[in-house]
């Protein structure tokens, strides 16, 4: 985050929890030497989340601590929708074969080789053994 985005970040703290203690030009050294090296679009989604929960002002810790678990809450969202989609281009291929299975020459497959090939029985169409 800049130095700019850091005025800003401490002026929504100040705002958020109003007090003559923490007066931006005393603690803005402190605070960006703590969390410069964050992104200003987490900071202040982590700042929302706390202000949400808690009554009394954060420390830079705090504002670490949820800018971590928003990453990996992020993070997680992405990994599930990758598995997701992956499962259900796997279960289409396994349609489309079933369906198109009528299709082709029935002579030159056997029921063994179908149920291999959609993963129920036998050996896969990648060369996975499958029970």
């Amino acid at each position: 985050m800049t130095k700019s985005e850091m005025g800003k970040f401490l002026g929504l703290i100040s705002a958020i929890y109003p007090s003559k203690e923490f007066e931006i030009e005393f603690v803005f050294d402190a605070w960006y030497m703590l969390l410069g090296d964050m992104d200003y679009s987490y900071a202040v989604k982590a700042l929302k989340k706390y202000a949400i929960n808690e009554r009394f002002r954060p420390a830079p810790c705090d504002i670490h601590k949820n800018i971590k678990e928003i990453k990996e809450k992020e993070k997680e969202k992405i990994d599930y929708e990758r598995r997701s989609k992956f499962i259900s281009n796997i279960e289409k291929e396994k349609i489309d074969y079933v369906k198109n299975y009528n299709k082709k020459d029935e002579g030159k497959y056997k029921l063994k080789d179908l149920l291999a090939r959609i993963g129920v029985y036998g050996q896969g169409e990648r060369g996975d053994y499958i029970e």
